[in-house]
């Protein structure tokens, strides 16, 4: 097994992350929350890479995630996604406002005919040649400590979004389908979507 990535889990290291993002220009981010018994999503850790660092955020430690907000709403700076409903709806009720500059990777693919929902695995298999494991999907992002096998799998999430947009942008704008894909797009920065 790889080595797991950082944990993040002090206001201190979030706010060092955050300015991070803002010169990185662009981020990918997941979230791993749990649902099943709850009235509204209780968040575990966000998953965020850049270009050159994959670190996952123990949202249970931190009061709050205030510092990642004007990240998330600058929209000079894209955030990429996999089938990212659920993580804007959590963001959206958050940050009391939805998430700027959304791609979703989810999204991408079904305008270059792989299907309207392909997941994240089969994605990364098909245009990147990259297999990830997806064995802790139901494991309880509440309960601490988190081992290592969760840290993992949570960068995994992540650590690839962003080759994957490239590579899928490329052929996008080859086949001039990039606008139909943008205006699908904006449609999850509609604040009465969340509402």
């Amino acid at each position: 097994m790889p080595a797991p990535p950082p944990l993040l889990s002090t206001p201190a290291e979030l706010r060092a992350l955050c300015s991070r993002l803002k010169d990185a220009g662009r981020l990918a981010i997941d979230t791993e929350f749990v649902w099943e018994r709850t009235y509204r999503p209780v968040l575990g850790v966000v998953q965020v890479a850049t270009d050159d660092e994959a670190v996952v955020i123990d949202a249970k430690a931190l009061e709050s995630l205030d510092p990642l907000f004007p990240v998330l709403h600058d929209s000079k700076i894209p955030v990429i996604l996999h089938g990212g409903g659920q993580d804007l709806e959590i963001f959206a009720l958050l940050m009391g406002e939805p998430i700027s500059g959304v791609f979703d990777t989810q999204v991408e693919p079904a305008f270059l005919g792989y299907g309207l929902q392909v997941g994240l695995s089969t994605l990364l298999e098909r245009v990147l040649r990259v297999r990830i494991r997806k064995d802790q999907t139901y494991t309880d992002w509440t309960k601490r400590p988190l081992r290592p096998e969760q840290l993992v799998y949570a960068r995994e999430d992540v650590l690839h979004l962003l080759p994957a947009h490239d590579s899928m942008r490329a052929i996008l704008v080859e086949r001039d389908r990039e606008p139909w894909v943008t205006e699908e797009l904006r449609r999850f920065e509609d604040p009465a979507r969340y509402q």
